[in-house]
């Protein structure tokens, strides 16, 4: 099957890992602050999961092909009152047992975790982010779209 939309197709593979190999996560969302606007957000299950795309840095290879090198982080979170707290470490291990080394074919490498840190701001919530950067690839330009310099002779009426 081609692939139309990367970013997206790369977001349902991550999901589908996830859900195959962290059970435990009860919630996979696209980042949108949620742990900090939990009551304005619509309600999830912990633990959660969220994955935020930081930075595409973009190169073309040539006028339908570019490649991005791409850092996503990985937000987990999950309620501190109803947890012992060193669940975290449990948890993050086991995403990153799944997402380590993974990769999605025509779409992006190896998946390669970079950074580890706790985000200590959120009410009765620990969360821990994991930064992975990977290279995605995109050939998806529209070919129909291009400038197409045609020479053509110029006949008179004689």
């Amino acid at each position: 099957m081609a692939v139309t939309n990367p970013k997206l197709e790369l977001f349902n593979a991550i999901d589908a890992r996830i859900k195959a190999e962290v059970p435990k996560i009860k919630t996979f969302k696209l980042f949108n602050n949620q742990f900090n606007r939990e009551g304005a957000e619509k309600a999830f299950l912990y633990p959660a999961l969220m994955i935020e795309f930081v930075d595409l840095n973009y190169t073309s290879k040539n006028e339908r092909y570019q490649e991005a090198d791409t850092n996503i982080i990985f937000h987990l979170g999950f309620h501190s009152l109803k947890t012992e707290d060193r669940e975290i470490f449990v948890l993050a291990q086991e995403v990153f047992q799944a997402i380590q080394g993974f990769s999605v074919a025509d779409i992006c490498s190896p998946f390669n975790r970079t950074r580890e840190q706790q985000d200590t701001d959120h009410d009765n919530v620990m969360v821990w982010q994991i930064t992975y950067t990977t290279l995605m690839a995109d050939n998806q330009a529209n070919r129909l779209r291009r400038l197409v310099y045609v020479s053509l002779p110029i006949v008179t009426g004689k």
